[in-house]
């Protein structure tokens, strides 16, 4: 083989080892920088979910606060869970249970991230705590106002009782309220039941929720 084709084939060799050279250092450039990018997606998706993880923790402990502070108004001296409990059957609660708006803040203003929480369970029992918690007042509010009736008809009776005009039929006034009281106090009994028998379902699903996600 004379010098110059020796010389053609080296250049040759050279210049595929050339282009070997740049497309290996391209490839190894370019799987590096898919690693790093890689590892970038998974910390930025790691700082998500820390970041969404406390912010289901957030909004489970505020409802957590929520919940045991009605809970202790509805128990505590002044509250009517001692009387609609102590309540014989067939009688009137006869009670007159203060009651306000907005009671529930937290979760009226959480109410949108209550589907964040990945516990399929504890989302239903959340709801359904806050659902008969609603219907309890409702109740209330209701027994309030017969409650108010059965007092102005007895009031009414105790002006003309000794009015043989009006007596017998205000006595019957009186003995209707009073009546529809007795008929209703079942009807308040259970819906405070199960107020308290979801909250106390709840405590225990928030329990376990934090015990499982440490």
């Amino acid at each position: 083989m004379d010098t110059e084709a020796l010389s053609v084939i080296v250049s040759f060799l050279g210049v595929i080892v050339s282009a070997a050279a740049a497309l290996l250092g391209a490839a190894i450039g370019g799987a590096a920088t898919f690693l790093v990018g890689r590892e970038a997606v998974r910390a930025q998706q790691l700082r998500d979910n820390v970041a969404a993880d406390g912010e289901v923790r957030a909004v489970l402990q505020a409802i957590a606060e929520e919940l045991r502070a009605l809970y202790e108004m509805h128990t505590g001296l002044t509250g009517g869970a001692h009387v609609i409990e102590a309540a014989m059957a067939g009688e009137p609660i006869e009670f007159h249970y203060p009651i306000y708006d907005r009671y529930f803040v937290v979760y009226e203003s959480c109410a949108s991230q209550i589907g964040k929480i990945p516990d399929a369970k504890l989302r239903r029992q959340i709801v359904a705590v806050y659902a008969y918690l609603r219907a309890m007042v409702d109740t209330v509010k209701l027994n309030n106002d017969f409650m108010r009736q059965t007092e102005i008809a007895m009031l009414n009776h105790e002006r003309k009782k000794d009015d043989p005009a009006f007596e017998p039929k205000l006595r019957r006034e009186y003995e209707i309220h009073r009546q529809q009281m007795a008929e209703y106090a079942p009807v308040l009994k259970e819906a405070h039941r199960r107020a308290m028998g979801a909250y106390q379902d709840l405590r225990c699903g928030l329990e376990c929720f934090a015990g499982c996600r440490g």
